[in-house]
């Protein structure tokens, strides 16, 4: 038997995600395997601690070689997996449908008609600007969003005591804001509504994208929503339901020189991403070994102006 041991990393979506990457690996083993270490109470996932792995293969972030992986595994080179990151990268996981028998769809008393696009918020820890892949997004992106749209916009999430949601409620006064709920609360409203307006979250992102409802879910290509870096993946090229927008946040080094709520009030540069960019930015993110001559060829023949 195979142990595959997680090591729980972060809330609700991280967790998520490690689960669905041990998921995968033990397919792709088809041999006995066993997953370990995990507890996600919302969906009734309890797994035990585990054995102590001795020459443990660890994987770290996001970005791993899958096939490489089992082989190593069934091989007996080392003595199980450790799963110490997350595995964001959507390539890995297929049809979100596989996942509704592990993740539910719960019963829900909040229900959203075509005429209302749910804009979710990611604040918190967030608007600190201390973490890389995340930052607050401007009014513009919202605003763009909610005009492309057409329908009302009723914003969730993370809405409790912060001066960008106040930023949010009297620029947006005529939008309906939810009270702050639990977060399976709010993974049922992200499952539930036709039109979202996503924030830079892996939580709602997966709401989202295990969505059977969503119609139209707009994306901000910013953060660990742009692959271009080749760290995580999160854009289902083929999804018709994708709407993506190109949003510029401040880099590491700019943010310490700029009042971030200036920054989300004043910034005007959220734009749609058009095919073309898109495959371009695609082709960006790739990891190293499909990013060979004849790809970065077509990466330079897809840049913008080309």
């Amino acid at each position: 038997m195979i142990p595959i041991v997680i090591k729980p990393r972060g809330r609700l979506g991280n967790l998520m995600f490690q689960l669905m990457l041990a998921l995968k690996i033990q397919e792709r083993l088809d041999c006995k395997s066993e997953i370990f270490g995990i507890s996600i109470p919302e969906w009734n996932i309890f797994k035990e601690r585990g054995p102590a792995l001795k020459n443990p293969l660890l994987l770290s972030g996001h970005t791993f070689d899958l096939d490489e992986v089992c082989y190593l595994l069934r091989s007996g080179a080392v003595d199980g997996v450790l799963i110490n990151g997350w595995g964001m990268r959507v390539e890995y996981y297929g049809d979100p449908r596989l996942y509704n028998q592990i993740f539910p769809p719960q019963k829900q008393e909040s229900f959203f008609g075509d005429d209302v696009i749910l804009v979710n918020v990611r604040a918190e820890d967030i608007t600190s600007g201390r973490y890389r892949g995340y930052y607050p997004l401007p009014l513009d992106y919202y605003e763009k969003v909610i005009r492309e749209s057409g329908r009302h916009p009723v914003f969730f999430g993370q809405l409790d005591g912060q001066s960008y949601i106040d930023i949010l409620k009297e620029h947006f006064s005529e939008a309906e804001f939810l009270p702050q709920a639990s977060p399976i609360v709010d993974f049922g409203r992200l499952r539930s509504a036709k039109h979202v307006c996503l924030s830079i979250s892996s939580f709602a992102w997966l709401g989202t994208w295990l969505s059977s409802v969503a119609e139209t879910i707009h994306m901000p290509v910013a953060g660990i929503f742009d692959p271009r870096p080749g760290i995580q993946n999160l854009i289902p090229a083929n999804d018709p339901r994708y709407h993506y927008w190109e949003v510029k946040i401040p880099s590491m080094k700019e943010r310490s020189k700029i009042d971030s709520m200036l920054w989300i009030s004043n910034y005007s540069g959220s734009r749609k991403i058009e095919k073309r960019m898109l495959h371009s930015i695609i082709a960006a993110g790739a990891t190293r070994r499909v990013n060979n001559k004849v790809f970065q060829e077509f990466i330079n023949r897809s840049a913008p102006g080309k």
